[in-house]
């Protein structure tokens, strides 16, 4: 693990972490905000059928208040669905929080399924479909808040299917790598990398910057394949 950790201490991450610096500090000077649960309240209730919006409540309302405390009534009266059309979906909140989880799980999944992960253009895929997915959670809070925390305070059923898609999402990325590396931790250590991302920007308040933060993000998938010069020359290039 120590040696794998010493990959990325190159002159090459520097120059990546002083771009990343000043493309933070423009996105918070230009004052981008994410948007709020609530105003993701109004188009979740507005949009899809009675299932899709409980889902999309079950998640809102597991990061805006004690998941322990949260009712079926709760989310069924959010999603603006009577109780007894929620009682013929699911048995009750924890069958629908779980479901919930599996929704955004595929969501994630289906965005890291790019074709050309398993191409000779693996590494400027890898980089394309990490951006897609950090500006993906970038534009929904909600989504970032229950990978970073929600998931957590729902049970070992929704702790295992979180861990599981972060997992899922890491070894989709290294699957079409040009080499294999002699170690599990790699694929590991990209999940892990996926997930303290995600939970440091929830924690700072400043989920929007995720985006901008997913080249660092490509650079750490792609480093232990390729090297830290050729990986820092992929996520300098211009999109």
């Amino acid at each position: 693990m120590f040696r794998w950790t010493l990959l990325f201490q190159t002159p090459g991450a520097e120059r990546l972490a002083e771009r990343l610096m000043k493309r933070a500090r423009t996105a918070l000077a230009q004052g981008r905000k994410a948007p709020s649960g609530a105003n993701q309240d109004g188009a979740c209730a507005a949009a899809g059928g009675d299932r899709e919006r409980l889902l999309e409540q079950a998640l809102r309302l597991a990061v805006l208040q004690d998941y322990r405390e949260l009712s079926a009534p709760q989310i069924a009266d959010a999603a603006g669905v009577p109780i007894d059309a929620f009682f013929e979906l699911f048995e009750g909140k924890e069958a629908c929080f779980l479901a919930a989880l599996a929704m955004l799980s595929d969501e994630l999944l289906s965005m890291a399924a790019d074709p050309d992960l398993m191409s000779s253009d693996w590494p400027n895929a890898v980089r394309r479909t990490v951006g897609e997915l950090m500006a993906y959670l970038a534009e929904r809070p909600i989504y970032a808040q229950t990978i970073a925390g929600g998931a957590f305070a729902a049970g070992p059923q929704a702790i295992e299917r979180n861990v599981s898609s972060l997992a899922g999402i890491a070894a989709r990325l290294t699957a079409g790598a040009p080499r294999q590396v002699r170690s599990a931790l790699v694929v590991e250590g990209v999940a892990g990398a996926i997930a303290h991302t995600v939970r440091c920007q929830v924690a700072s308040g400043q989920i929007q910057l995720l985006s901008v933060l997913s080249d660092y993000l490509s650079y750490i998938v792609l480093t232990p394949f390729i090297g830290a010069n050729a990986a820092a020359t992929i996520v300098e290039e211009d999109l």
